[in-house]
């Protein structure tokens, strides 16, 4: 066992320094090269996307058919604006418009969009509600509530940035969509619980400026072996929840830094505390612990009430299977969190894959 020390953080990481560790840190090193450039082209995105906000009445909104789609006017005069996928799956809710009926005449013949857009004028001028609008290139992207606490991305990102520097952490693999955006950093180390089970720790950081998901802090576990992942330990999750807005407020980049401040310096905290090595050290421990304790099928089971009966199947079918590469051998409790990762990677659903690695995660410590 050697020991690591990051930059001037002056931190002692126990690093593996075995012939099976040798092999995954090449096979690590590949992974982090590619994921420099995905960070890169994130970083960009997130710092170019800049929103143009507007607080808007329902007695204001009108909507319309066009040619293809329904657009949305904030007002009489207003140039009508496209509607992104996000924003039409909120408006659709705040109306109480079942969404499969919405997308049905979104997508139908001229008479059915001029239905659409006959109904949600007639809900949303009806309703005494305003709405926090969120537009991008003059595409409405949001339909949020006046409760919304905006975020200022490019300045969170730009201190998450320099947390991981501090740590000497490195992007694993980073991602921005429309609606969204992630960051997946690692240490670049491999750790070893138990003899050739070599494990590497990453932190991912979700946001969306949008309404479509919770600012959040996971720390990951990677079996380097079969990338299965999971989820050891959610770090911090904050909604984008504040005071009602004035009807005045001014959406200026002070008061976006004013909202940013706070989860900024959670951040920073919460980084630095789950990839410290006291956290790491521990997450191996509890490792090595799951894996000394057998578990047979009937007791397994009982720990997958989270699980659907196909899932439930699916993971019975790893867990007393013959594979020993995607999963460690012997059966386990280390190994029934394995069958549940296994799972998550194999699923398409990405929403669901996240569940299953944070249920993995909590089947590691029960």
């Amino acid at each position: 066992m050697t020991h690591w020390r990051m930059g001037d953080t002056a931190q002692d990481y126990k690093v593996a320094n075995s012939q099976a560790a040798d092999w995954a840190r090449g096979k690590f090193e590949k992974q982090i090269e590619a994921g420099r450039e995905s960070a890169v082209q994130t970083i960009n995105t997130i710092v170019n996307t800049v929103p143009q906000d507007a607080l808007v009445a329902g007695r204001a909104l009108t909507f319309q058919p066009s040619e293809t789609d329904v657009q949305v006017l904030f007002g009489d005069g207003a140039e009508p604006k496209p509607i992104h996928d996000n924003a039409f799956r909120q408006m659709c809710s705040k109306a109480g418009l079942p969404l499969k009926f919405g997308d049905a005449l979104r997508t139908g013949e001229e008479w059915e969009r001029e239905l659409l857009a006959h109904n949600l004028t007639e809900i949303h001028n009806r309703q005494d509600r305003r709405h926090f609008m969120r537009s991008v290139k003059g595409e409405v992207r949001a339909c949020l509530s006046d409760r919304y606490a905006p975020y200022n991305s490019p300045e969170i990102v730009d201190a998450i940035v320099g947390e991981f520097q501090k740590l000497g952490v490195v992007p694993l693999s980073c991602r921005a969509t429309d609606t969204r955006w992630s960051l997946k950093g690692v240490l670049p180390m491999v750790f070893e619980p138990f003899a050739d089970e070599i494990m590497t720790y990453c932190l991912d950081i979700k946001n969306s400026d949008y309404g479509n998901g919770a600012f959040h802090v996971r720390l990951f576990g990677n079996r380097v072996m079969c990338t299965n992942l999971m989820t050891t330990e959610d770090g911090l999750r904050k909604v984008h929840l504040g005071g009602r807005l004035s009807d005045d407020f001014t959406f200026s980049q002070e008061t976006y830094q004013l909202n940013s401040a706070a989860l900024i310096s959670a951040t920073k905290d919460t980084v630095a505390g789950l990839l410290g090595p006291g956290k790491i050290d521990e997450m191996n421990q509890v490792i090595v612990e799951a894996h000394e304790s057998s578990l047979s099928w009937a007791a397994a089971k009982r720990k997958l009430g989270k699980l659907t009966k196909t899932e439930t199947e699916k993971v019975q079918e790893a867990f007393e299977g013959n594979d020993v590469m995607n999963l460690p051998p012997n059966e386990t409790r280390w190994r029934l969190s394995n069958a549940i990762s296994w799972l998550g990677v194999n699923t398409e659903n990405q929403d669901r894959a996240l569940d299953l690695q944070r249920i993995a995660g909590e089947v590691i410590g029960q």
